[in-house]
Formats: C-alpha cells, sequence, structure tokens
C-alpha cells in the first residue's frame, strides 16, 4: 500500500503517504522486538526514496526560461540597490540609463532578456529623466560600487550626455551598452540629415504608416525607371529622373543607379563613347541632374577585360567591339569626359568612383541633387 501510495501523483503523495507513514510508525515503533524497528525503518525508507519531497531533500527544478509575464515581474519588482546574495557578494545588475520615460529601455532589454534563461540573480534598476551631466553623474555614482557586476545600458539621444555616460562608467570601472548613438549616427548618414537630439520624440503609427508608405512605392516607382532607362533608353523621359548618370561603359554607373533607386532617386544611365552621338535630351536638363561618372584607366581596362571574358564565356562575344577592352580605347573613352566637362563648365565635376562603393557615390549625387534643387527653388521668381 505505501509502495503504491508512494507513486501517486505529487499532490495525493504529499498528503496521504505521510498520514500513512505516522500511522504506521505509531504502530512500529512502540515494537519491543528487533524485526519490528528494522521493519518500520525499511518502510520509511522506501517512503523516502520514493518520495523526496517527504524529507524535503528533492533535488531543485531546472529554471524555466523568461517568459514575457516574468519578464516584467523582472523588471517591476527590482531588487532595493545594493541588495546582496546569500553568500554576501552583490547581485548582477542592469542599470537603464534614460532622457524620458524608460519605455524605449526597458522594452529593449524584455527582448533581450527573452534570450537567456534568467533566474532571480539579476537586478534591474532604471533612471528616467537623465538630462543633464549632474543627474547623469549622481545616477552612475550611487552604482560604483557594485563595480564588474554593473552594466549600464543607455538609451541617451544627446551624444554629449552620452558621451559623458561612458566616461563616468569607465572611471568606475562599470559595463557600458550605448544603443540610441550607433543607430542615430547610421540612420542620419542614411538620410542625409541630423539628429534633432530630442528626449522623448515620437511618431504616431499613423505618421509612421504614412511615411513608410510613401516610401516605399516611391522606391518601387524609381527602381522601375532606372531598369527602363539604362543604356541610354528613352531618353524622351529624362525630364522625370533626379539624375542622368554619364560616363564610359563598365564605370559603375549601373550599381549607382540601383542604389539611388533603393532610396527613392529616380537615376537613368547614359553610355559614352566617340563613336556615339549624344542625345538632345542632355542638354536641357538642369546642372544638378547630371553626373560624369569616371574611374581611374588601369581600372576601367581591367573591368572591360572581365567583362570580354564573360562574353566569351557565354559565347556572345559579337555583341562587343573589338577594340573595347584595349588601353588605346578606354583612354579615348576617358579623354571625352573631360571634353565633354570642358563644353559644359556649369556641369558638377566628375566622380572618380575608383575607391568609392556604390552606397557612397549615391550619397555624394544625393548631396548633389538636394542642393541643386534647393538653389534652384531660390532662383525662381516671386509671384505677387
Amino acid at each position: 500500500l505505501l509502495i503504491c501510495s508512494a507513486r501517486r501523483s505529487e499532490q495525493d503523495r504529499s498528503c496521504e503517504t505521510k498520514h500513512i507513514c505516522l500511522e504506521f510508525m505509531a504502530e512500529a515503533l512502540p515494537c519491543t522486538r528487533a524485526k519490528g524497528r528494522w521493519l518500520a525503518l525499511s518502510v520509511l525508507l522506501l517512503i523516502s526514496l520514493g518520495h523526496p519531497t517527504f524529507f524535503s531533500l528533492g533535488q531543485a527544478q531546472k529554471p524555466k526560461p523568461l517568459t514575457p509575464a516574468r519578464q516584467n515581474n523582472v523588471i517591476a519588482t527590482a531588487a532595493p540597490p545594493l541588495a546582496t546574495d546569500a553568500t554576501g557578494s552583490s547581485r548582477k545588475t542592469v542599470l537603464l540609463l534614460s532622457d524620458a520615460s524608460g519605455r524605449t529601455a526597458s522594452g529593449l532589454l524584455a527582448g533581450v532578456l527573452a534570450q537567456f534563461e534568467v533566474s532571480d540573480g539579476i537586478e534591474v534598476q532604471t533612471a528616467t529623466e537623465v538630462t543633464t551631466r549632474e543627474r547623469l553623474q549622481e545616477v552612475i555614482e550611487a552604482a560604483k560600487d557594485r563595480g564588474g557586476n554593473v552594466l549600464v545600458l543607455a538609451t541617451l539621444v544627446d551624444s554629449t550626455l552620452s558621451g559623458w555616460a561612458k566616461t563616468f562608467c569607465t572611471d568606475y570601472n562599470l559595463q557600458f551598452v550605448e544603443v540610441m548613438g550607433p543607430l542615430l549616427d547610421r540612420m542620419g548618414g542614411f538620410l542625409e540629415q541630423r539628429s534633432r537630439g530630442e528626449p522623448g520624440a515620437s511618431l504616431s503609427e499613423r505618421a509612421i504608416r504614412q511615411i513608410l508608405n510613401k516610401d516605399f512605392f516611391g522606391m518601387v516607382e524609381a527602381v522601375k525607371y532606372s531598369q527602363r532607362h539604362i543604356g541610354g533608353l528613352n531618353s524622351q523621359d529624362w525630364h522625370e529622373a533626379d539624375i542622368i548618370l554619364v560616363g564610359p561603359s563598365r564605370c559603375g554607373k549601373g550599381p549607382v543607379a540601383h542604389q539611388l533607386a533603393m532610396r527613392g532617386f529616380k537615376a537613368a544611365a547614359l553610355n559614352i563613347s566617340p563613336s556615339d552621338i549624344l542625345p538632345e535630351e542632355l542638354t536641357e536638363l538642369q546642372a544638378y541632374q547630371v553626373a560624369l561618372i569616371t574611374v581611374e584607366e588601369e581600372r576601367l581596362v581591367k573591368l572591360r577585360q572581365n567583362r570580354v571574358a564573360d562574353m566569351k564565356i557565354r559565347k556572345m562575344s559579337m555583341l562587343v567591339e573589338d577594340d573595347y577592352a584595349e588601353v588605346a580605347r578606354v583612354r579615348q573613352d576617358l579623354q571625352l569626359m573631360k571634353e565633354l566637362k570642358h563644353l559644359n563648365p556649369h556641369w558638377p565635376e566628375a566622380i572618380d568612383v575608383t575607391y568609392l562603393s556604390p552606397e557612397e557615390c549615391a550619397s555624394l549625387l544625393i548631396r548633389q541633387v538636394k542642393e541643386g534643387k534647393k538653389a534652384a527653388a531660390l532662383r525662381l521668381p516671386r509671384t505677387t
């Protein structure tokens, strides 16, 4: 009966088995015979092996993964500052530095903690409205005694304040992670803008959807346009373009046009050579709409040699001119670029893409287009 009871559910064993054991002990222990005493001890041993929690000697359960609800509990029920564990050593602490409400930092930390098995050995402290150097130093100094057990996670949009936070953490031997700075720098370079550095600023969901929809459909139109206007095709539509890339064959106009299109700018490409006639539409464009793309002679020769080899493999070498990859021909094409600039001094200077990536070249051209449009708008006559 005792063995069967030991195999029941945890709830049954936690109550019934103990009562049965106690009743058996009450009858067995008064026995004067050694046989009765040994029988009682044997039954107790069986019960303890079948039901470890009888003597509270069961093995500790493996910590469960941190669910969203437990994440909130970790953040909401943070222990008091400088709490210590049973051994007397400081617990690991994550200090969130926010210049606003701390919602961004808390959400980010919750997402990070979800990737780990976090038990009760972590403390989360949040410092909000950290907008001055004095307030920043006060918050970090309060955690300096914890030393290496503290990780400071900052979401400060002010680069100066973020720099001070890094300095203070270095001085006090605290681990430091800055989230917003690198993201703002990369986004600023991508958008060609400077961050406002405004704490707590946010956009409504409707505004975000409008921006995304506008940018997405603009990108789609720009990609379609660049695909229809490669190699000088459809020059009658150049007035719709943001910029026309002019340069010798294989100088990298295609990848640059693609990068421009991915950022919503319509770009057309035109190959030039001494045997080609320039389209008349090229002279009708605004100066900022023309981009002369060039590359070093040695590099261009190598690119054209690779092109010829590829065409031979595909058995399409008849589509390439005989002197296409020769040094004399390459030199002639590059000289034509200089003559074009001489005949059109109002065009911007040629961009040498030998050591520029397509993304870097696209950024330069976007700046050229924006500044050109702004200058053109200032020259328009005012209407009364």
